[in-house]
């Protein structure tokens, strides 16, 4: 997984910054206490749309209502702006058990609290997910620990035990999704990444990537695939990877199966990479709730050398963990709620970017987003 480098708070001076200081000049800079309601005119608004360096927002660079869908597992997340996020960093443990709560039993956001801390709710709710397995048993650094200490023949009673739970645990999610439970979730290891989601009613799966020799497996099991070539230049980046779509009734379910009965996955195989990640904003069985951290990583004023100053100082937050994209879309949504200005540096799990160039659309598109924007509402992008 891909990581922030952290540099010296006082060095620091990011392009995402600087939009930001200038959003914050326009209107003659922005106090540092949480701002519940915008105060920003219209003719501010023209004068940031209308700067020649601020992220892009696509080919138009124009400002727009909705930040597109990121089917990219993100792992960290920065964020900086001139108001502060104490708000939503530094919350009471009842406001977190409460959120905690709502999130397990897919209470509406807020549904019983006061207007003012609806949007709280809703972003602490955002940051949770259920994966399994656990950090502790993934890509064999169990196996490794035990062979390490007893032996290599030691762990092949452990590796099937883990085989089995993860059969169950991988049953309990999909029974889920074709139940219309769980509209998306992620399976993912270093020679399998596949997004099963739900669109129009029709549910789907999407293969990052796949060799001749998985094609042939799966021809082999009547498993009916489109190859998502995509443009001449994406097809000599990937070469022989080709990315897969499987929809219907019949495939997925034979795709279910040739999933739990991976005959190329051998104990060998097994003892490196296996078990897959299973990812979801859905429980199933022997899924562990997890709550990505959240923390306010303090304030910093700009280099006294920068073209644009603030009135005050810089405030930032730091998100890590592992979100989904409707977690991302949550996050963003709530923040744009509380924050007038905040420009945000996203970095995720490289290998599942290819899912934006299978995904259909929706309102704001579908894209990769690195860095983005947010002022009054209204986001720019940087894919």
């Amino acid at each position: 997984m891909e990581a922030i480098r952290r540099q010296p708070r006082q060095r620091r001076r990011s392009q995402a910054v600087r939009t930001v200081a200038q959003a914050a000049s326009a209107s003659g800079g922005v106090d540092s206490e949480p701002q519940p309601k915008r105060t920003t005119s219209g003719s501010d608004a023209a004068t940031l749309g209308s700067r020649g360096d601020v992220l892009s927002g696509g080919e138009d660079g124009a400002w727009k209502p909705n930040l597109p869908l990121d089917m990219t597992l993100k792992n960290k997340i920065v964020v900086e702006s001139p108001s502060s996020f104490q708000w939503c960093c530094h919350v009471r443990s009842a406001v977190e058990a409460k959120a905690m709560d709502a999130f397990i039993t897919k209470q509406k956001s807020g549904s019983d609290v006061p207007d003012e801390q609806s949007v709280l709710y809703a972003f602490r709710q955002a940051l949770y997910s259920y994966i399994y397995p656990t950090c502790v048993v993934v890509n064999g650094e169990l196996v490794s620990t035990l062979e390490r200490h007893f032996g290599s023949g030691a762990p092949s009673e452990l590796l099937d035990e883990i085989q089995v739970e993860w059969k169950l645990a991988f049953e309990s999610l999909y029974g889920s999704f074709v139940a219309s439970l769980c509209n998306m979730f992620y399976l993912h290891c270093p020679e399998l990444k596949i997004l099963f989601r739900t669109e129009l009613q029709v549910p789907k799966a999407y293969i990052a990537s796949s060799t001749k020799g998985l094609r042939q497996l799966l021809s082999a099991e009547d498993i009916e695939f489109e190859e998502c070539k995509g443009s001449d230049e994406m097809q000599q980046q990937r070469a022989d990877k080709v990315p897969l779509i499987i929809e219907g009734v019949a495939n997925m379910n034979a795709l279910r199966d040739f999933i739990l009965n991976r005959q190329y996955l051998n104990r060998a195989k097994r003892a490196r990479n296996f078990p897959p990640f299973l990812i979801s904003r859905t429980g199933f069985v022997h899924a562990q709730l997890k709550h990505a951290s959240c923390r306010d990583a303090g304030e910093f004023r700009p280099l006294a050398s920068a073209a644009v100053q603030t009135a005050g100082p810089l405030h930032e937050m730091v998100i890590e963990g592992l979100l989904m994209p409707d977690s991302v879309q949550r996050l963003c949504t709530e923040l744009a709620r509380r924050q007038p200005y905040f420009s945000m540096q996203m970095n995720g799990i490289r290998t599942t970017s290819t899912f934006n160039d299978m995904v259909s659309g929706d309102e704001g598109g579908v894209g990769l987003v690195d860095s983005a924007e947010c002022r009054d509402g209204l986001w720019q992008t940087k894919f």
